[in-house]
């Protein structure tokens, strides 16, 4: 089964590359729960983990990465964003360009960073920072359509 996913991964991998039009630096992989969990029992010789455990509702977290170098990380399927069946799960490989401006998703300041200084007392003085960044697909379709969903199917049942 894993030969057949690394060969998926790599056409996948070679589409993206072929419509960029030049060499990606690397791709990163997110599953789901059942995806996340089937990755983990793989073998030390397909993938090495990290120590980090699974992810809760609101995060994402590396869960190692691949012997070709692409990085696998787990999304709670409670956030909707991949599907995923007793016996099916999706997977979203995303290419990780050297350049920011070629990236499949360019970041923003949505508020610019704002320092507060206070003096509650003498000799001291408190500083804080806010600050808010966000993100959205690239505007350049050439590099905005580095994306690719995988359907993962026949998976054994958990």
């Amino acid at each position: 089964l894993i030969g057949e996913i690394r060969r998926v991964i790599g056409f996948a991998q070679l589409g993206i590359t072929q419509a960029v039009g030049q060499s990606v630096s690397t791709f990163d992989m997110f599953v789901g729960d059942r995806g996340a969990i089937w990755f983990k029992t793989l073998r030390d010789d397909v993938i090495t983990l990290s120590n980090a455990p699974m992810a809760t509702h609101t995060q994402i977290v590396r869960l190692g990465t691949l012997k070709d170098g692409t990085n696998i990380y787990h999304v709670p399927t409670s956030t909707g964003l991949l599907g995923e069946t007793n016996t099916s799960a999706q997977a979203m490989l995303v290419a990780r360009s050297s350049e920011a401006a070629k990236a499949p998703f360019v970041g923003f300041m949505a508020v610019p960073p704002m320092i507060r200084t206070a003096n509650p007392s003498e000799f001291t003085e408190q500083v804080g920072v806010y600050s808010r960044t966000a993100a959205e697909l690239n505007p350049l379709e050439r590099y905005g359509d580095q994306i690719a969903v995988i359907s993962m199917t026949n998976l054994p049942q958990l």
